[in-house]
């Protein structure tokens, strides 16, 4: 499935389903307004047409323009009622909303606080854990270097007296060819690629 496959810890899922249980009450409760307040305005908008209809076959059927302007102006009193009755309930609507996000964030903060200290809880203890493995590690590497180290040191000792004891039995070899072999009075051997002289 994934190319990781770690595996959430209990602390962490329950902080994320203790945020998720707090998000998603926090939404339906701000859905729940806003759907409240899409009625009210269509219940208004409604009143407020039917009333406008009302209004305008009155004063198309009324017989001179005085009568039309009073029943135009008997109106305003209404309609006024009416706008003060909208801004009261957008109001109760705010307030029963603030109220309700209110009663959710106190239901919920606990919940989240108590699971996000139990997270960072774990987090600290994985923090430390993984720092203690780290220092162990490098302590260990540093000691095998260090044991690599004597050991590449006590090789090359024992390797320039093993060199020096190899060398003086170059020189012996050496010494020894050159010295005329018994049967062969002041003859020194060829050697490759040397010029004989010509006799």
């Amino acid at each position: 499935m994934y190319p990781y496959p770690e595996a959430v810890s209990p602390a962490a899922r329950s902080h994320l389903d203790a945020q998720l249980a707090f998000f998603n009450e926090m939404s339906k409760t701000m859905t729940q307004s806003f759907q409240n307040l899409l009625d009210l305005n269509m219940r208004v908008s409604r009143s407020f047409l039917e009333e406008s209809g009302i209004t305008s076959q009155q004063m198309l059927a009324a017989k001179s323009p005085a009568d039309a302007i009073s029943i135009a102006v008997a109106r305003v009193h209404p309609a006024s009622q009416s706008l003060l009755a909208y801004h009261q309930e957008v109001s109760k609507a705010a307030a029963d909303t603030q109220v309700e996000l209110n009663r959710v964030s106190e239901k919920h903060v606990q919940e989240t606080s108590r699971t996000a200290s139990g997270l960072a809880d774990e987090v600290k203890r994985a923090t430390a854990d993984q720092t203690e493995r780290n220092v162990r590690q490098q302590q260990d590497m540093a000691k095998r270097a260090g044991d690599a180290f004597e050991s590449f040191q006590g090789n090359m000792q024992s390797g320039q007296s093993g060199q020096s004891a190899q060398f003086e039995q170059s020189v012996r070899d050496a010494q020894a060819v050159r010295t005329p072999q018994p049967g062969q009075p002041g003859q020194q051997p060829e050697r490759k690629g040397s010029i004989k002289p010509n006799s």
